[in-house]
């Protein structure tokens, strides 16, 4: 997530430059009031204000307060991801997705190595 955050400034004046057509801008934030520390939306952005994030919804499933589509409105501190997607599916950014690709967690015997 750092690295997300630390990057998206870079990311965000692309956008405000105008990314090429077929291109999308999106980024990952946690749902308001929901503490649940694996859900996040999808946002896909239409406009930057200032420090204000605007976009539509991507797929929202398990909860009530959000459907898919909708438009909604967030800060930029709560962000903790970011991917630009070109026309042919390849991406930039993506830190925290490309992470989770790839992590694999330690298993008990691991641990207890590690913290002896």
């Amino acid at each position: 997530m750092a690295k997300a955050r630390a990057t998206y400034p870079a990311a965000k004046a692309r956008f405000l430059a105008g990314l090429p057509p077929g291109y999308s801008f999106s980024v990952r934030v946690r749902p308001q009031g929901f503490e649940w520390p694996t859900r996040r939306l999808l946002l896909t952005v239409n406009k930057i204000s200032g420090e204000k994030i605007t976009g539509r919804l991507g797929t929202v499933t398990l909860l009530r307060n959000y459907k898919t589509g909708q438009t909604i409105s967030v800060k930029e501190s709560e962000i903790d991801n970011w991917v630009i997607v070109r026309p042919d599916g390849t991406e930039e950014g993506n830190y925290v997705g490309k992470f989770l690709d790839h992590y694999k967690p330690r298993s008990h015997a691991e641990t207890l190595r590690v913290l002896l």
